[in-house]
């Protein structure tokens, strides 16, 4: 079999690259727009149609390709965007570049972000020559086939986030495969031959106790079709009842796929940065043989899983790195605070206890002293185990956690801390959260490099929103100079974009710092 073309992604692996190149994959002519009706991007078989290079409509008003004085065209699909059924298909009055108008019928599929929000559209046009040969009210197949896979995809591109396993998303994925292709069943496995990893992530109409039977096989140095497109960095196309039934080490996984109704294999290789980190493979029906269209809409499918595979994998990794260098920071407080506290409690009960002998009333000194550490331990003991649970914030409230880090700089690092703190905001906990772990950076940083005697803490609400200022008068610095603690100013400006606050930063040699964080009313 001879593989189509390997869609290429980029290194990010962005949802917009994967558009792109399902769209490529489609032979219906399709237009990316945005949701103000602004052309982003379109297909070759668009720009065969409608005669245009993509740099002269990209940028352009899409109703730049509505015939004039018409309303049945792309504005009025947008118009009906959020009250439209899926697949609403509309009958349109479209014109070429030379000024021809010509019958047409569209559709659209709305691009959802992370937060479910329709960022962008795809409009899915029916190949022109067939609207004269086609009812109105009939069935357009391949156009409805083209929208189908393209709004599948875009549902699992926007499944792409952190707040799930990754085994949820290929789930996903797989059960997309199933819905809009001929197969009945598909899946994903991660593999690494070096460490011996054989692991089936991903699955969607397969039979109970697959996933062990082919893991199974896989141990006992079966060639797989999986395995075969994970060396090869090829499609591997192979039939169950000539490979499988026949094959001894594939016994029990041959006794499971009995009956199941498919037959006919495609393993297709997940490629990242051209390493191989798995492969998906898709099970047809008996008698149905996939086509070079559906091949290469696979093939978009497989980077899909790859880019999914690689991102979860990077998270973890990064998630893994954020808490070793947690543990080792609470290890430094601890050391740094409370046992030293400890120890000093320790000495001054030891104290007391012989003075108490001799002279009873020098041991209230001593007494004093181990009272005075005992109530700075707590106060440390009280600070970190807030840091330690997040549904702290829950209970406490942010307001109460900020006082917390309040008295921990007056008693860990002997300053004078002024608070100005308002009525708990009615906030969203994931924006209390925000501001916390920014307030927490900020005063790390004015501990570690500020050098200040004098810091003020501020957090109100009022109808421009929620205000979080945290200054020092330490020793300053300039912003747009390399500093020790820019990595961190970095972090918190990253965090505060991502939920759509803003940061401000003011700071110079020898005048201190100070940071505002603005949250937009909610």
């Amino acid at each position: 079999m001879s593989p189509p073309t390997r869609t290429a992604m980029d290194d990010e692996g962005s949802a917009g690259e994967l558009l792109a190149a399902l769209m490529a994959s489609v032979s219906n002519p399709i237009v990316r727009v945005t949701r103000a009706g602004i052309v982003t991007g379109w297909n070759t078989a668009a720009e065969q149609v409608f005669g245009y290079s993509a740099p002269e409509v990209i940028g352009q008003p899409a109703t730049v390709l509505d015939a004039p004085g018409t309303d049945h065209g792309i504005l009025r699909a947008m118009r009906d965007l959020e009250s439209a059924a899926p697949q609403t298909v509309y009958a349109t009055h479209q014109v070429r570049k030379g000024g021809q108008v010509f019958d047409s019928r569209l559709t659209l599929c709305p691009v959802q972000d992370g937060a479910g929000q329709i960022s962008e559209v795809l409009v899915v046009f029916q190949d022109p020559q067939a609207v004269h040969t086609t009812q109105p009210e009939g069935p357009i197949d391949s156009h409805r086939l083209a929208h189908h896979r393209l709004r599948a995809l875009t549902r699992v591109s926007a499944s792409l986030t952190f707040d799930q396993p990754m085994e949820a998303t290929l789930d996903a994925l797989a059960a997309g495969v199933v819905e809009v292709t001929q197969a009945v069943a598909c899946s994903v496995v991660l593999i690494d031959e070096e460490q011996e990893l054989y692991r089936i992530v991903g699955t969607s109409g397969l039979p109970p106790d697959y996933a062990s039977a082919a893991e199974e096989s896989y141990r006992a140095g079966a060639n797989l079709s999986s395995i075969e497109s994970y060396r090869t960095l090829q499609p591997v196309r192979r039939t169950a009842s000539r490979y499988i039934a026949y094959d001894p080490l594939q016994t029990r996984l041959s006794g499971i796929i009995q009956g199941a109704g498919w037959d006919t294999l495609v393993s297709l290789p997940l490629v990242y940065r051209n390493r191989a980190l798995g492969a998906v493979t898709i099970c047809f029906p008996i008698g149905v043989e996939p086509d070079e269209q559906e091949l290469a809409f696979l093939l978009v499918v497989a980077d899909q899983a790859a880019v999914a595979v690689q991102t979860a994998r990077l998270f973890a990794e990064q998630q893994g790195k954020a808490a070793l260098e947690e543990r080792q920071r609470l290890a430094r407080e601890l050391h740094d605070s409370v046992s030293q506290a400890l120890f000093g409690i320790g000495l001054g009960a030891r104290t007391a206890r012989t003075l108490l002998d001799r002279d009873p009333l020098k041991a209230i000194e001593p007494l004093d002293f181990v009272i005075t550490l005992a109530e700075a331990g707590l106060t440390e003991m009280r600070a970190l185990i807030f840091e330690l649970r997040p549904d702290a914030l829950l209970t406490e409230g942010l307001v109460r956690l900020l006082e917390q880090q309040a008295a921990a700089l007056r008693t860990r690092h002997n300053l004078e801390v002024e608070t100005d703190f308002g009525p708990e905001p009615m906030l969203p906990l994931v924006i209390k959260e925000m501001l916390f772990r920014i307030a927490q950076e900020a005063i790390h940083n004015i501990t570690k490099h500020a050098r200040a005697s004098h810091v003020s803490l501020s957090l109100h609400s009022n109808s421009q929103g929620t205000v979080l200022i945290v200054s020092d008068d330490g020793i300053g610095f300039d912003p747009l100079q390399p500093y020790p603690g820019h990595l961190g100013l970095h972090s918190m400006r990253e965090r505060a974009e991502t939920h759509g606050a803003s940061t401000t930063l003011t700071s110079a040699f020898g005048a201190g710092t100070r940071l505002h964080v603005q949250v937009p009313p909610r």
